[in-house]
């Protein structure tokens, strides 16, 4: 995770997710990939988000979503891996429509 950086929330957003980027640079490192997510990366994803201070409910419904995503082409979503060699690290989501404005409203993104 020291790779990533966590984007500070805005103070009125009590929005409860969190958000952090990766530069792009950090993708040449050799150790880490990030490819699209498939079956087989389910059950690490599980464990990771199980692993998660995220109450049991959340985790299932963003399983269900990352599943989705990972599984049907109709999803209006795309799921994302971390890795280092074979382990799943992190994962992520991202909408196929970005509502930008809405990224700015919550979180100090051009700071």
């Amino acid at each position: 995770m020291n790779k990533f950086s966590l984007v500070p929330k805005k103070s009125e957003n009590t929005f409860s997710h969190v958000l952090y980027v990766l530069h792009r640079d950090q993708l040449y490192e050799q150790d880490m990939s990030v490819t699209r997510t498939t079956k087989a990366d389910l059950d690490q994803i599980k464990v990771l988000i199980e692993s998660s201070e995220t109450d049991s409910n959340t985790s299932i419904e963003i399983m269900k979503q990352i599943t989705n995503a990972a599984t049907s082409f109709a999803s209006p979503n795309l799921s994302f891996c971390a890795r280092i060699d074979s382990t799943v690290i992190a994962t992520f989501m991202i909408s196929k429509d970005v509502n930008l404005d809405y990224y700015i409203s919550h979180f100090h993104i051009q700071d």
